[in-house]
């Protein structure tokens, strides 16, 4: 065991932010043991049993409300089925799916240990640390996922698409988010990484679509994501199967109305 500054175990633990766990603290929200603390920088041991007074916090991190639109809007049930995680991080994705009655997930991430331990420790979770979610394949899980979902940064969807052809079971159903910023060539991207032009985005997704088609990937659905990004970019979840549902013109205006949506 080792000690830990209270806020630092919040972050770690429950994934908030710096601020907002010291607020909580010095709030009179945060019981360590049982026993309130109201001191950011207190140190505590960190197999401490932490309780929130009041804690209105619905996922770990803010990322699950984007997926819980999809989950709604696309009207998937996950319940019982098994699920593969990409990008899982402090685990929003991870946490929605749990509370929506998810079987099983493997939670990927090339990161270590930034899994919530509130996500952590449920007994339906696998974590599959240090993995590039490149390299990952049928032979790293053993078995074909019902529901794949896909929060990555820094690298294109494209990179992906092979994975989850591989992974995802014939009936089986993706949610990807998209990052504008991380699909556009540099020199498409504006300030902060927000993109607002409209032929631009419509290039990004339509390209993106046409990629996950030679993956056996076909869209049976896109909206935009109720939280922005980093400095307000906008993002979009792309819902995936394997049956073709649209053709080309259908797919063009189904993006251009989302699009026209996201930025009105």
């Amino acid at each position: 065991m080792k000690k830990i500054k209270l806020y630092e175990l919040l972050c770690k633990n429950f994934a908030y932010e710096d601020k907002e766990a010291k607020s909580l603290i010095m709030a009179g929200k945060v019981f360590v043991d049982n026993k309130l603390i109201d001191k950011p920088g207190e140190c505590v041991y960190d197999n401490s049993v932490i309780t929130i007074k009041d804690n209105k916090k619905k996922y770990v991190t803010r990322s699950g409300y984007k997926l819980e639109k999809a989950i709604s809007y696309f009207n998937i049930d996950v319940k019982n089925k098994i699920a593969v995680d990409i990008g899982a991080s402090e685990g929003g994705f991870t946490d929605c799916l749990l509370q929506h009655g998810i079987g099983k997930v493997y939670s990927v991430d090339v990161a270590y240990g930034i899994l919530a331990w509130k996500i952590r420790q449920d007994s339906r979770v696998i974590p599959l640390e240090r993995t590039n979610a490149r390299l990952l394949s049928f032979k790293n899980i053993g078995e074909y996922a019902d529901i794949i979902t896909v929060d990555v940064s820094f690298i294109s969807l494209k990179l992906i698409f092979p994975v989850i052809n591989d992974i995802l079971h014939a009936n089986g159903e993706c949610i990807c988010l998209i990052k504008p910023q991380f699909e556009a060539p540099a020199n498409e991207v504006g300030k902060n990484g927000v993109i607002t032009n409209t032929t631009v985005l419509l290039k990004i997704i339509h390209d993106l679509i046409t990629h996950a088609e030679y993956n056996q990937l076909n869209i049976n659905g896109l909206t935009y994501s109720p939280i922005r990004g980093n400095n307000g970019a906008i993002e979009y979840l792309l819902y995936l199967k394997r049956d073709k549902k649209y053709n080309d013109d259908e797919v063009k205006n189904i993006i251009q109305a989302v699009i026209t949506e996201s930025l009105a």
